[in-house]
């Protein structure tokens, strides 16, 4: 420095404008001979380097408070309080800095010359620069704070050059040193110049988000021309992305939820989320994409979210921004951002209708792709995206921290980001045969691996190395490993009939619990789990026995009992250490008190082959379950009810799965090396939609106030809210065989079903308990059944050729009605209530008086053929009957054929009157046809769509559309008003709205209908409509 000065008595030297290196080597050779006496060790040394950076002062205030008369006041201890930076210790060690700091910002913002705007720059771009993610060139804080001129930053800062630092060429401004955020943030040391982290953060947040709506263009910022060519294959995307997209634009995009985060609530940045989220969300993807930030975006979204979810209850927002990390998550998890365009040309055409950013965003573009049909609505917004391997993959485990997931690929371990799969490290090679189990330490820093090589491993989380050597001591395959709650020990189970704990820092074996000591057969421990305190394990075997051991002393503290008659697979602990959940061989779940052993919920059906995975979320609230038969169940952890699945996307077995730290991921693998992530967030259970149809839709039934939905798909029942697709309840699987038919209740809180297996059930709509039944009478399969318009009594027709009247709060049959000589087919009670009307084979119509189980008329002849059904016009003066002949009109006071035949050459196998009762609906084979109910003339139709056989018809209760559902495992939604067939419910009008969301009901393989521009090119084709 000496060297620097000269001869000159009047040069400055300016230590911050001295190159870092230099000045940061005299500091330590300074702090070696200052302390000497204490002999530091070279870290230490280190450390009091890097905390001083390039300020002396530190340095110096340093030497003086551990130094403090002459070393005696237990210099040794000041040393490590510096070094920790805690305590009264610290407050001692700032008093010099503070006092300097003070000084420096006093002269800065007090001068005489300085007005009240000026010193509001200085402050706002003080607060700025301490609050930086990443630091910022003097342009770039100009654009984002709005001040018009770099000359104006300049201005601002030149005050403050004691305590920020301006690079030459590339002008970033920084602070001098760490140490100055940190009195920053502090009342206590800066008094009057305290920033207040929440108030500004708040501010960075709206300027933020402000530079995003200010961006222009709004959409296709840097002009590509199409979506054919990957980004990578731009040849000047470079050039354009510089000239398109400011420093202070990344900045904003990468960040503004991080401000967003530490802010308080306020209106106007709730209403500047709304707008970003309504009008921005795609161009901010844009920027994203195109600066290589895409994979951080999941988690700049779900900060937001985070945030809204704990400031507002704004439910629309909540919903909003839920979409948006879904969509954020789908499109960065997958191949279609190699392609900046195909945000619009393939995500956002291929998003369901419903979904908040579809219903936002699809209106605004023209000449963009135009996806129609139900399966773009139907596509399983739960799966995120879809990682391969190139070897089986056996085992799936989050770290604590759930930004990584490791995987058990062959006989390596694999460690992927959690948002993106891609690989941080691995193949990590070691173990000799295929890799059973791995489990993540608890402070996420290793990894342990059990094999089928009879060894266990130990992985640095980091860096991949291997921490110990294999350990060695079962004679059998490794099935399971966990660590403790501590981390101190690692738990695995083996086919050798043992369970061990291990020292986890150094391999050494502490306890074998041997099942062979307990006499039980088949004793092969499957799985092993410690309790959440690590107190007890819980062991699972071959022979379908549970038995909880003391970790301290090796005893059994109960057990084993019988917890299946088959082996169980996976065991597991609630989270809150009460329950235990076992999964086993014979296709079901059951959950276990942990104090006593007794079965609290089970058996859980759902699975149709062994379970291979069972575990509980974070939050305690579900089971999720994974099957060789190649589905996900998710359950109620309170009910044990499916509230989702079983999900069947492996057409092999699902070998293992793992719920996220957060609850909002699922990651599952099975199959040939595939590895599943789904949201486990959604509230659109799409998943259990597709698969609830897996077989054809039989029948169907719509609540009276239209919010909800019942299907059944041969003996399987679900209860769907008909507004949002959510799965109420099901799959309800009481019936032995095919249900027939089904009837809601007039106040909707049940419906009632009817099958082949010649039972009745009612069931409770919101829970799916049966509230009635089964009604057992009939002999034969049951066709149809029917509500009273008052409730009190439910009718059923059956292949036996009667029909049953049936009280519906004793389930007592109260009129057995014979007369048919063939099958009935359809009951319809009159309007009143007052007549129950019968359709046959026999080709009669019968209508008979419900209260004396006569007849109200002789037998209505006319149809030539059978009579397939029937229903009474809403004001209940006619009887409309289809058949093998067509469609027949009569008058319910004489039975006189006042209509028809309309159609006579041709069979209809369904038919109803819309609620208004101007037209009728008739389903032929697989088209629908509808005609005016007075004389009878076509209205529309055939209305062609399904592939096959149509089995139910319902109006909505507006009359504007039929729903009808087919053996083709789909159902479709008709607009009988505006004579065309309604492919997007989202164009429906407002008077319909209970029945958005129809359309993601019941369907397994639907066409989806694309219109597809002439051309492709994006700047001419898509235009951003109203920004």
């Amino acid at each position: 420095m000496a060297e620097k000065m000269g001869d000159n008595k009047q040069s400055q030297l300016v230590l911050h404008e001295l190159d870092t290196a230099t000045v940061q080597t005299d500091i330590e050779q300074y702090l070696t001979i200052a302390l000497a006496r204490l002999n530091p060790s070279g870290a230490d040394i280190a450390k009091l380097v890097e905390d001083a950076g390039v300020l002396f002062i530190y340095a110096a205030t340093a030497v003086r408070y551990i130094s403090d008369r002459n070393f005696s006041r237990n210099p040794h201890g000041r040393l490590q309080t510096v070094l920790n930076a805690s305590g009264l210790g610290a407050k001692q060690k700032n008093k010099a800095i503070d006092e300097l700091y003070t000084v420096i910002l006093r002269a800065a913002l007090h001068d005489e010359g300085m007005d009240g705007a000026e010193r509001d720059d200085v402050l706002l771009l003080l607060h700025t620069v301490i609050s930086l993610q990443e630091p910022l060139n003097v342009s770039a804080l100009c654009g984002l704070l709005k001040m018009g001129s770099d000359d104006r930053v300049k201005a601002a800062i030149h005050p403050l050059w004691s305590v920020l630092h301006v690079t030459g060429t590339s002008q970033l401004v920084t602070t001098l040193h760490a140490s100055f955020s940190d009195y920053m943030y502090d009342k206590e040391r800066s008094g009057v110049y305290y920033c207040d982290k929440a108030i500004h953060h708040g501010t960075l947040a709206g300027l933020c988000l402000d530079c995003i709506d200010t961006a222009t263009p709004g959409f296709n910022i840097c002009g590509l021309e199409s979506s054919f060519v990957p980004d990578s294959e731009v040849v000047d995307l470079d050039k354009r992305i510089q000239q398109a997209i400011s420093q202070q634009l990344v900045y904003a995009c990468r960040y503004w939820s991080v401000y967003v985060s530490a802010a308080r609530k306020s209106e106007n940045l709730v209403t500047l989320m709304q707008r970003f989220l309504s009008t921005r969300l795609l161009l901010w993807l844009e920027v994203m994409n195109l600066t290589q930030n895409i994979q951080s975006s999941v988690e700049v979204i779900k900060h937001a979210e985070q945030w809204i979810i704990s400031r507002t209850n704004d439910e629309k927002l909540t919903e909003l921004i839920h979409d948006a990390w879904c969509f954020t998550t789908v499109f960065a998890s997958n191949a279609v951002c190699e392609s900046t365009p195909h945000i619009y040309m393939s995500m956002l055409p291929f998003w369901p209708s419903y979904r908040p950013i579809s219903r936002i965003y699809k209106p605004r573009y023209q000449g963009l792709l135009v996806a129609e049909g139900t399966a773009v609505d139907l596509q399983q917004l739960n799966l995120f995206t879809i990682w391969t391997f190139s070897d089986v993959v056996s085992r799936v485990v989050f770290s604590p921290t759930g930004e990584r997931v490791a995987l058990a690929v062959g006989d390596t371990i694999v460690v992927v980001d959690a948002h993106n799969g891609r690989a941080l490290f691995g193949p990590l090679a070691g173990h000799t045969d295929l890799v059973h189990s791995l489990d993540f330490s608890p402070d996420g820093t290793r990894i342990a691996s059990g094999s089928r090589d009879k060894t266990l491993g130990v992985w640095n989380a980091e860096t991949g190395k291997r921490t110990l050597g294999l350990l060695e001591g079962h004679s059998a395959s490794v099935r399971s490993v966990q660590y403790s709650s501590n981390g101190t020990h690692i738990l695995s189970s083996s086919y050798d009939h043992t369970v061990c704990i291990w020292d986890a820092l150094n391999g050494t074996r502490v306890l074998t619990l041997a099942l062979s000591d307990l006499d039980i057969p088949m004793n092969e421990v499957t799985s092993v789990r410690y309790s959440p305190d690590s107190m007890r394990i819980v062991s699972g075997s071959q022979s379908g026995m549970v038995c909880l051991w003391d970790t301290q002393t090796g005893e059994p503290v109960f057990g084993p009992f019988k917890a299946h008659e088959s082996p169980i697979e996976s065991i597991d602990y609630s989270p809150d250490g009460q329950h235990i959940v076992t999964g086993s061989d014979d296709g079901t779940l059951r959950v276990w008190s942990a104090m006593d052993g007794s079965m609290v919920l089970g058996p859980l059906v759902g699975h149709t082959a062994p379970i291979t995975s069972a575990t509980y979320s974070p939050n305690d609230k579900h089971i999720i379950s994974g099957s060789a038969d190649g589905s996900i169940c998710i359950w109620d952890a309170q009910s044990g009810e499916i509230i989702l699945g079983p999900i069947e996307r492996y057409t092999d077995s699902v070998y293992s799965l793992a719920c996220s730290p957060d609850g909002s991921k699922i990651v599952s693998c099975g199959g040939e090396g595939e590895v599943h992530v789904w949201n486990a967030l959604s509230k659109q259970n799409a998943l259990a939609q597709v698969d609830g149809c897996a077989e054809s839709v039989d029948a169907l039934a719509c609540s009276p106030d239209g919010a909800f939905i019942v299907s059944a798909s041969g003996k399987i029942l679900h209860v769907w809210d008909a507004q949002t697709g959510n799965l109420i309840t099901g799959p309800l699987t009481r019936h032995a065989q095919a249900v027939s038919s089904l009837s809601y209740s007039p106040r909707g809180n049940n419906f009632a079903s009817g099958s082949h297996d010649r039972t009745i059930c009612v069931w409770n709509t919101q829970t799916g308990a049966m509230a009635l039944g089964p009604l057992r009478g009939h002999t034969q399969s049951i066709l149809s059944v029917e509500y009273s318009p008052d409730g009190t009594s439910l009718a059923s027709g059956s292949w036996d050729c009667t029909i049953r009247v049936w009280d519906t709060q004793t389930g007592d049959m109260i009129l057995l009605l014979e007369g048919h000589t063939l099958p009935v087919t359809s009951v319809q009670y009159s309007p009143m209530g007052t007549y129950v009307a019968s359709a046959s084979w026999d080709r009669t119509i019968r209508v008979w008086d419900t209260r004396t189980g006569g007849l109200k008329f002789q037998p209505l002849l006319g149809h030539t053929s059978w009579v397939n059904s029937i229903d009474f016009a809403p004001d209940g003066t006619r009887i409309m009957s289809s058949g093998g002949d067509g469609i027949r009109v009569w008058d319910n006071q004489t039975g006189e054929m006042i209509l028809g035949p309309i159609e006579e050459s041709s069979e209809y196998g369904i038919i109803k009157y819309s609620p208004e009762g101007s037209c009728i609906c008739g389903a032929q084979d697989s088209m629908l046809d509808t005609w005016a109910s007075e004389g009878g003339e076509p209205v529309l139709g055939p209305l062609d769509g399904h592939t096959h056989d149509i089995r139910s018809i319902k109006f909505t209760p507006g009359g504007t559309f039929v729903v009808s559902g087919s053996i083709d495992k789909a159902i479709r939604v008709w607009d009988i008003k505006s004579q065309v067939r309604i492919i997007t419910l989202a164009q429906k009008p407002a008077t319909e709205a209970p029945y958005i969301g129809l359309h993601l009901l019941l369907a397994h393989q639907i066409n989806t209908h694309l219109r597809h521009p002439s051309s492709e090119r994006m700047g001419a084709r898509a235009r951003w409509m109203g920004y």
